[in-house]
């Protein structure tokens, strides 16, 4: 059960990140440095989500007998890099808007993919669950 709900929680992670970048990528200007000095605290509050959520799924695939448990062990380490990259290096980030801003396309492509891996690990997740 835990190892399903590490799957399908990553997958709305996925989906919540991609849906940002589409419908409202104005959001990503909380990387910029003026937005940083204003609250500080937010992208340290959403690396430490990621951080704890990227522990999660590290315990949840730890015994490494399935595929599922491979999967999630993977994406434990990319949500352990993204929550340490957020707390302790937002400054690393700061080419974020203008990269969205350089090529919407790209962007736009990269945000689907985001989301076709939301929904994988969303269904992946739900399936174990009714299991």
């Amino acid at each position: 059960l835990v190892l399903a709900m590490a799957l399908f929680g990553s997958g709305t992670l996925f989906l919540i990140e991609a849906g940002t970048g589409l419908f409202k990528p104005q959001a990503y200007s909380i990387v910029e440095r003026s937005s940083r000095q204003k609250a500080p605290w937010r992208l340290q509050a959403i690396g430490a989500l990621m951080f704890v959520w990227g522990l999660l799924c590290l315990i949840a695939g730890i015994s490494l007998t399935g595929i599922s448990d491979w999967i999630a062990v993977i994406l434990s380490l990319a949500f352990l890099a993204k929550g340490s990259l957020l707390i302790f290096s937002p400054s690393s980030l700061h080419d974020t808007p203008q990269a969205i801003a350089a090529d919407h396309t790209r962007w736009r492509a990269k945000c689907m993919r985001r989301s076709a891996i939301g929904v994988l690990l969303m269904s992946w997740g739900a399936v174990l669950v009714s299991n």
